[in-house]
């Protein structure tokens, strides 16, 4: 018997970002689970993600294990983990309770800052097309690139603001995955956060490793699956 596995997606992002992964996970007998963000709130994303969490322990009768991609760090950080059997940061945001995702960034992403353009109304950010493959797929393919690309949606700006009001990092068992190429948040940022989690490990990717390397996310998410009772 395996966990079945919540997927979240980072800013910007939705839940096609985890075809290949999914794909992998299925493979594997694994039942796998998406959730859409973009709910306008840390919050509202987070309950998002416990629905569905819910949703999977109905379904299967097993907790899950959790795997949160950059700005779902933050997300996943406020979860209720009673039916979390782990959490895994894909080069995640991990911030201290009552800090923000931009707090616990700082100064760690100015490649991304630069790449950042708001809309007229101040309500939304999204990103430069001309530089958002140099971000966040430098080291996918061109087809890959443009197919990603020309995905991404507006992020609410609030989002990257409110305080984060859980730390269930610390209460299940957490995986950090350092993305050693990362444009995105640096490498050093994410090993001073990963120092919260009782595993690290490094992927030699680029800040999305679903698209670029999916089968290193599968193989690790396939281990963390498994159940050990």
């Amino acid at each position: 018997m395996t966990h079945p596995v919540v997927l979240v997606h980072g800013a910007w992002h939705g839940t096609w970002c985890w075809e290949r992964v999914i794909t992998g996970l299925e493979a594997a007998g694994i039942p796998t689970y998406t959730v859409a963000l973009h709910r306008g709130s840390v919050a509202a994303d987070t309950a998002a993600v416990q629905e569905v969490i819910d949703k999977a322990v109905e379904n299967t009768g097993k907790n899950v294990v959790v795997c949160g991609h950059s700005y779902a760090g933050g997300v996943i950080s406020g979860l209720d983990t009673t039916h979390a059997a782990s959490l895994v940061y894909l080069c995640g945001v991990l911030p201290e309770i009552g800090v923000s995702i931009a707090g616990t960034l700082s100064q760690s992403s100015p490649h991304l800052s630069a790449a950042t353009v708001l809309s007229e109304d101040g309500r939304t950010v999204t990103l430069d097309p001309d530089q958002v493959c140099a971000l966040f797929y430098n080291n996918c393919s061109e087809k890959d690139q443009a197919w990603a690309r020309d995905l991404l949606l507006p992020q609410a700006v609030s989002s990257f603001f409110e305080p984060v009001r859980g730390i269930a990092w610390l209460e299940r068992e957490s995986t950090y995955v350092i993305c050693t190429q990362d444009q995105v948040i640096s490498p050093d940022s994410q090993r001073h956060m990963a120092r919260h989690t009782a595993w690290i490990i490094e992927f030699d990717t680029d800040h999305s490793p679903f698209l670029s390397r999916p089968d290193l996310v599968v193989n690790l998410l396939i281990e963390k699956s498994r159940d050990k009772s």
